[in-house]
């Protein structure tokens, strides 16, 4: 009988910098090492099969290679600091077994050392990422030279580069999956199809598996933003507030539901650090079946940790039926007049309103992308856990949230 060990597929990766006056040079190479008996290698088999350019600024390739399929080599020359180039390396398991990402090592230890202006980033791979028998994943590496650098020339730098992939027996599963790669399981398994709004990828119609338990709330995925972070929006109206002072609606950075959700909710989350900030899209609209994909007249310019979603990003959502649905009233970011705002009805129609009149206010976030999930399986009634578990004990105020449902007495206490 043919004893499985489990199997670790390393790709070892050493990037040297020089960095001249004007120029500087790149040079990264990715090794696939399989260990394990002679007899198993047939099944389990991971291997490059191919590189390719992604986007290049400023960068230029001098060369790239794949040899005997277990190493992959390129070269990039930098021509001045705001250079960057990155590629794509494409991953495949041509055997039998199923695998999964164990651990990524060395990008956090390399873009610490000197010179820190010389960065390296991997995208499109992470821990727990699954790599079923026969498929195949791209990943991109990325080098940048920093547009402010003071690097003095000919400084050198090594990066090395870990990938560990390890057998799926089904038996093994991780304790704990990337919450960046559930959202690109749910984006790319999605019946009703995806949108893009502000160059992020994001669910649409009706879900029932992108439910996330996060401090003391009920959230439901929506999907990826373009920096990798995820965004999520309260499953339920947290308040009911007016949007704003009259005649003010052009003004989202000072109005009721800004300072509410940043200056009230936010200082009240337990896990703050989780959070990504970012400039708001607050534009006016007059067209209640509006679908912009960009925010070309932004009247927001604050970068806020919360905020609420524009009515464009519901009409992306495109269905009578949708996971955005939630049988209440509630406010959008979106104004009709200096006066008015736009919200959402119980009934799923669109109305702009007096932003002197209390609405809902749901909380839209974005999560970091390095964030695990640490149990649930993403339904209603099991949802994925962020940083939590089930069943906690212990002092309520240590362990609860805002917002939360006890027990206490055998009785559920809001």
């Amino acid at each position: 009988m043919r004893t499985r060990k489990k199997q670790r597929v390393i790709i070892g990766t050493l990037c040297a910098v020089i960095v001249g006056l004007t120029v500087g040079y790149a040079v990264l190479s990715g090794q696939l090492n399989i260990n394990g008996t002679s007899g198993i290698t047939s099944d389990f088999n991971i291997l490059f099969t191919n590189i390719e350019e992604g986007t290049m600024n400023g960068a230029k390739t001098i060369n790239k290679q794949i040899t005997n399929s277990t190493t992959a080599t390129f070269t990039i020359a930098l021509e001045k600091p705001s250079s960057s180039g990155e590629y794509l390396i494409t991953v495949e398991n041509r055997g039998n077994i199923d695998a999964y990402v164990e651990s990524i090592n060395g990008i956090e230890e390399a873009n610490s050392t000197v010179p820190t202006d010389i960065t390296f980033s991997i995208e499109d791979i992470a821990v727990n990422d699954k790599l079923k028998a026969k498929e195949s994943k791209v990943f991109k590496v990325k080098v940048n030279w920093d547009s402010n650098s003071t690097s003095i020339p000919n400084t050198n730098k090594d990066l090395t580069l870990k990938i560990n992939f390890v057998q799926d027996t089904g038996s093994t599963t991780p304790s704990e999956t990337a919450l960046a790669s559930v959202t690109q399981n749910l984006l790319d398994s999605s019946t009703d199809g995806t949108y893009n709004y502000v160059d992020g990828t994001y669910l649409k119609g009706n879900q029932d598996s992108n439910y996330v338990w996060f401090d003391g709330f009920l959230w439901r995925i929506m999907g990826k933003n373009s920096d990798g972070s995820i965004r999520m929006i309260t499953e339920e109206n947290v308040t009911a507030i007016p949007w704003g002072s009259e005649n003010t609606a052009l003004d989202y950075d000072n109005s009721y539901v800004n300072d509410w959700l940043n200056n009230y909710f936010y200082p009240k989350l337990k896990d703050k650090d989780l959070l990504v900030n970012q400039t708001w899209c607050s534009e006016t609209i007059t067209d209640e079946t509006s679908t912009r994909t960009s925010c070309m007249n932004n009247l927001s310019s604050l970068q806020k940790p919360v905020g609420l979603l524009s009515l464009d990003e519901y009409n992306l959502v495109n269905s009578n039926v949708n996971y955005l649905m939630n049988s209440q009233i509630f406010w959008t970011l979106t104004v009709y007049n200096t006066s008015d705002g736009w919200y959402i009805s119980y009934k799923n129609t669109k109305y702009n309103y007096s932003i002197t009149t209390a609405g809902g206010v749901r909380p839209v976030v974005n999560i970091k992308s390095d964030v695990t999930i640490t149990g649930g399986n993403g339904t209603l009634t099991d949802p994925y856990l962020i940083g939590e578990v089930h069943n906690v004990t212990g002092n309520l105020k240590d362990k609860g949230h805002v917002g939360e449902y006890v027990t206490y007495a055998e009785k559920i206490i809001a």
